[in-house]
């Protein structure tokens, strides 16, 4: 039970940091355990560190504990300046706004919780991102969902060429973000009346006066962890580096998708994290390879050197590359997709009425 429990750990410690869906997998009982996670970068911003504790998994992933009223701290070691964090919601700590790294400065999370236990993230130099020279998007037709006819099956590949800093580790992790735009009609929405069993106007609040809740922008998440192979590069670069898939469907493409890829530059304990969730990720795929590997974060606790601490505390640079594409570039004619009596955050998931700033 003890190499099960710390197996199915392992795998809820996979999902940190990315929008997935649940992931199925019998109840088992498990201690509770914090589980840290930390990407911070050097752009000028808000950046957010997440605890939770581990505890009995189920279906229903979104149901996990936060920890409350922590104090966390970001020590720059090289200048000896600490930056308190703010909890702004359960479990959510934020840094002050407009606030990032520096590139060569080294950086520690510190992390005190209310019943006095104490952790902290390791040292972490922050070295430069380099630059992604070059976002492709290839139609790759009937490469998804080949044994559901129901869904989607064409799809657009990510692609970049990239580069590193000549004399620098250069150890990267790819994320991309996908935004595209959604309208529904919530104003015209119906209901069931029971005492005539007819359709009776239904509207929500938002659709009266200007509608707040008609038109919604999605976000799409990369699902799949990716880390460079430096041991296949020359010159430091990357080529024809593959990042995903796009499903080709109507309400994705119904006018442009936006794609937005960054280049995370690691250090070699969170580089270590992230290749080992690569491999449980692509060894879940093939039956020659085990499912589940035990992975190992960068935070330790203080007052207790023997506890198991989950997750991972990245300090890095980023760069990042984007562009639009039009329905009319696909080799294939999209229909309009149907339109939707409700309000749209409602619908789709990952949905906001916050224009983004680049549309």
């Amino acid at each position: 039970m003890k190499i099960l429990k710390k197996i199915v750990i392992g795998l809820a410690a996979a999902l940190i940091g990315s929008c997935v869906d649940p992931f199925n997998i019998p109840k088992i009982d498990s201690a509770q355990q914090l589980v840290v996670d930390a990407t911070i970068t050097d752009e000028p911003g808000i950046h957010t560190v997440t605890l939770s504790y581990t505890a009995a998994l189920s279906n229903d992933y979104t149901s996990r504990q936060f920890v409350n009223g922590a104090i966390v701290r970001i020590k720059d070691e090289t200048t000896d300046v600490t930056t308190s964090l703010t909890e702004t919601s359960p479990g959510r700590y934020q840094t002050p706004d407009n606030w990032g790294v520096v590139v060569g400065r080294a950086y520690s999370l510190y992390i005190q919780l209310t019943d006095g236990r104490e952790f902290r993230s390791d040292t972490q130099q922050v070295f430069p991102a380099g630059e992604v020279d070059s976002l492709s998007l290839v139609f790759l037709p009937n490469s998804i969902n080949q044994n559901d006819a129901t869904l989607p099956q064409n799809s657009l590949g990510i692609y970049i060429d990239s580069k590193g800093v000549a004399g620098e580790p250069n150890l990267f992790r790819w994320r991309w973000t996908g935004t595209y735009q959604v309208e529904t009609d919530p104003a015209n929405k119906t209901r069931i009346d029971p005492d005539c069993m007819c359709e009776v106007p239904d509207p929500p609040a938002c659709a009266f006066g200007i509608c707040s809740c008609c038109t919604c922008w999605v976000n799409d998440f990369s699902s799949q962890a990716m880390v460079s192979n430096n041991q296949l590069i020359n010159d430091n670069s990357f080529y024809n580096v593959f990042l995903g898939k796009i499903p080709v469907e109507p309400f994705r493409f119904f006018r442009n998708y936006h794609v937005e890829v960054e280049q995370l530059s690691l250090s070699e304990s969170a580089y270590n994290f992230w290749k080992l969730v690569q491999a449980q990720q692509q060894g879940a795929t093939n039956i020659f390879q085990p499912n589940a590997i035990k992975i190992k974060g960068n935070v330790e606790s203080i007052t207790d050197p023997d506890a198991e601490v989950f997750g991972v505390v990245s300090f890095c640079s980023v760069s990042k590359a984007s562009r639009f594409i039009n329905r009319y570039e696909l080799p294939v004619l999209l229909l309009d997709p149907p339109l939707i009596r409700e309000d749209c955050r409602l619908v789709f998931r990952n949905a906001s009425n916050v224009r983004p700033d680049f549309w």
